[in-house]
């Protein structure tokens, strides 16, 4: 039995399927990568997994380091917090699980932040916000030293 409709169409996807097939490339971008055999094809494992790359959606704070020691002090002061953070469009920090302290563009940064230097450790907590609304949070602790009275 005879369809016009359907060979038609038939033939139509033939020619796409043939098109894409023959232009060496997936909808990935990618080169197509075909093995004559089975046998032929490379073993995988579980423990393998295909490298990709990294996307906005893998947004990440590479470090977050604060100064090398404890400072001493006995007044407020402030402190050099150094951050990288990559796929960020921003990046928030809040001090002591307070509101949001200040934004800032992503990227690397080193940027002076109060410290209250009352005696107790103070928290920095990095959030870095990619365009897709996925998130990456990183904090430091920041132990102070009292100066002594001599």
């Amino acid at each position: 039995m005879f369809r016009p409709g359907l060979t038609a169409l038939s033939a139509i996807l033939g020619v796409v399927a043939l098109a894409a097939c023959s232009s060496g490339k997936t909808n990935l971008g990618g080169p197509v990568r075909t093995f004559p055999t089975a046998r032929d094809a490379p073993a995988t494992t579980a423990a393998q997994t295909p490298t990709t790359a990294t996307t906005v959606s893998g947004v990440r704070i590479v470090s977050l380091t604060g100064p090398a020691s404890p400072p001493v002090c006995n007044a407020p002061t402030q402190v050099e917090l150094h951050w990288t953070a990559q796929h960020a469009k921003t990046v928030t920090l809040q001090i002591n699980g307070g509101p949001v302290f200040a934004s800032y563009a992503g990227g690397t940064r080193d940027e002076l932040v109060p410290l209250a230097c009352d005696g107790n450790p103070q928290t920095y907590l990095l959030t870095a916000h990619a365009p897709n609304g996925r998130t990456a949070t990183k904090s430091v602790t920041i132990d102070t030293r009292q100066l002594s009275a001599s």
